[in-house]
């Protein structure tokens, strides 16, 4: 867990119930709004790195970015607050599973079924890029799903250009799904939350990231140098070649134009054996 386990705390106006997943940086916890009287969930920095002014900051900062998001794909961020040292997002409580849980118990999808999925995830990131907010963190455990309904979460570490410009950054993100340019103190800009996305895709069709080496290193540079692997399908290679591309020009350039290629590739026949 990232820092204590603090259920059973009152953080702001919400008494934390339990934790609900954990990273790197923070805990997801589900809480009470005491004034409110509902559920909702509370992402809390660690405590360690809230020692730090410039990372809680920044945390407060995006979640700011992150909570003028208006969008039904969104999981919807409604403050960002400090209080007695810890540094905590309010958003709301979803309920049912992450795409990362369904892949585990049921397997590889069908095209059709991904793009169910990849749609509303596509559809959220376009309207965060729109107004010029970028995930940097786009992989199945942040995709969660109740019945027919798809929300994309966590925006913890966005980045938001109206402060920051076209975004410089080091390696934040997850290894399997990063893009090259994540790694290599590259220019960032929505492109990188699409190939996040290609990488979903590919999880979604095989129930493997297109890049595993084991060791987080060696998986980065497995993105940066690597071939895109493909799946003997020549529709879908020729999908994977474009959004899995080492230049972002070559990529996608929105997710609807993603979706609507990756669609096209899956009514296409596989080849004769």
């Amino acid at each position: 867990m990232a820092g204590p386990d603090l259920s059973g705390r009152r953080v702001g106006g919400f008494e934390l119930i339990s934790p609900l997943a954990t990273g790197g940086f923070a805990t997801v916890y589900r809480a009470r709004q005491v004034r409110l009287d509902r559920e909702v969930a509370v992402k809390v920095l660690d405590p360690t790195l809230a020692r730090d002014p410039d990372i809680a900051a920044r945390f407060e900062r995006e979640g700011r970015a992150a909570a003028s998001l208006d969008h039904p794909n969104d999981v919807t961020v409604y403050e960002a607050g400090e209080d007695d040292c810890l540094v905590y997002l309010d958003m709301r409580l979803v309920e049912g599973e992450t795409l990362d849980d369904l892949l585990l118990r049921r397997g590889p999808l069908t095209t059709e079924r991904t793009v169910e999925y990849v749609r509303p995830v596509a559809a959220a990131l376009d309207h965060a890029h729109e107004r010029g907010l970028i995930h940097r963190d786009v992989k199945p455990s942040n995709v969660f799903i109740d019945g027919d309904r798809v929300w994309l979460g966590d925006f913890g570490i966005a980045a938001s250009a109206d402060q920051v410009g076209r975004y410089t950054t080091g390696a934040l993100g997850t290894a399997h799904y990063m893009a090259p340019e994540q790694t290599s103190q590259g220019e960032l800009d929505g492109r990188a939350d699409l190939y996040g996305l290609g990488c979903v895709v590919h999880r979604c069709l095989t129930n493997r990231p297109p890049y595993d080496r084991g060791e987080l290193v060696a998986t980065l540079v497995a993105h940066v140098s690597e071939p895109v692997p493909q799946l003997g399908q020549p529709a879908l290679d020729r999908f994977l070649a474009r959004a899995l591309a080492k230049d972002p020009d070559d990529r996608f350039t929105t997710g609807a134009e993603l979706v609507e290629a990756l669609t096209r590739a899956g009514e296409l026949p596989p080849p004769p054996p």
